[in-house]
């Protein structure tokens, strides 16, 4: 490979991809079950936020861990049951959680499969290649999550608890802490995807795929974490379109309801929560599996050309010219 960035081809060529493969989109949506999530909710936080310890704390969890606050809500829910139907309704509930694990890690198996290739795929071929990946799949996801809990545990829980002063020198901690935490989950999210790629482009074991991963960021370190700050504000790009689409259908939705109100008819009224709810989970569900198979697809590539030198930083082009 020539001396060059190669941001501008990898993002083209992954949205070239991205869009070939549209039934990728739908296995998209599932491998959102397996995302490391919190770098948006870590940021986006106020500055009285981050100053407060505690409050932190709770922000970072939330985000950290999905569905942390939808489970805190359900507990306090599942206690004031009888306990039969507390028994009932775990056990409903650790099922499914049990089934969405399963099919976000032959999600994402089958999306590593099928991104990089010439022909898009039916789903079952899709699924029965990402079945034969699934358990080092879910132990690299696992070892994954592990490794941000611990990272959580070590530089952020600590920080939080000392609950400092409003005003003051005090702030800072919290803030460095956070910015530390930022990094590390962002460490380790890229090696957790590269060490996924290395499992099916390469048919690596989980030790093998975690090294090849290991030896990609270590040799090409400033890159990396380039590429995985471009995928975080591309994220975060498309989260905000999503939401200027979102409002934009709100306005038609709107306009639905005032003629159900009009009316007066319970029927149509139903109708239109009906179709109002409707268009807002398939815009959700829509933006996620794409952005999913976006980013899946763009680590893939770059798993590709890493394997190559002569992979220049932006940030050292900027600094020669």
């Amino acid at each position: 490979m020539n001396n060059k960035a190669i941001y501008r081809p990898l993002f083209l060529e992954a949205w070239k991809k991205t869009w070939h493969h549209k039934r990728l989109w739908i296995l998209g949506i599932f491998t959102a079950v397996m995302a490391s999530g919190g770098l948006f909710e870590s940021v986006s936080g106020s500055w009285q936020t981050a100053a407060k310890g505690r409050q932190m704390l709770e922000q970072c969890i939330n985000g950290t861990l999905p569905g942390y606050q939808w489970l805190v809500s359900y507990s306090r829910y599942l206690a004031a049951l009888p306990s039969t139907q507390q028994y009932i309704l775990s056990t409903i509930v650790i099922l499914f959680i049990i089934g969405l694990i399963i099919i976000g890690a032959v999600a994402q198996g089958a999306i590593l499969s099928g991104s990089l290739e010439k022909h898009p795929s039916n789903f079952h071929e899709l699924l029965k290649k990402g079945r034969g990946f699934f358990w080092r799949i879910l132990g690299i996801d696992i070892i994954g999550k592990l490794a941000i809990c611990l990272t959580f545990l070590i530089i952020v829980a600590p920080v939080a608890f000392l609950n400092p002063l409003p005003y003051g020198w005090h702030q800072y901690p919290p803030i460095i802490s956070l910015i530390i935490f930022l990094i590390g989950m962002i460490l380790i999210t890229t090696l957790q995807m590269l060490s996924l790629v290395g499992v099916v482009r390469k048919h690596l074991n989980i030790s093998g795929a975690i090294y090849e991963a290991w030896n990609i960021f270590r040799f090409h370190i400033i890159v990396t974490f380039e590429l995985g700050l471009l995928l975080f504000i591309t994220s975060f790009v498309a989260t905000l379109a999503t939401s200027i689409i979102l409002f934009i259908s709100a306005i038609p939705l709107m306009l639905l309801f005032v003629v159900a109100i009009m009316l007066g008819s319970a029927g149509f009224y139903a109708f239109s929560i009906f179709i109002s709810v409707t268009a807002i989970v398939l815009i959700i569900l829509l933006a996620s599996g794409l952005l999913s198979t976006f980013q899946y697809t763009i680590w893939s590539l770059y798993f590709e050309e890493a394997g190559q030198f002569g992979i220049i930083p932006k940030i050292k082009r900027w600094l020669k010219k």
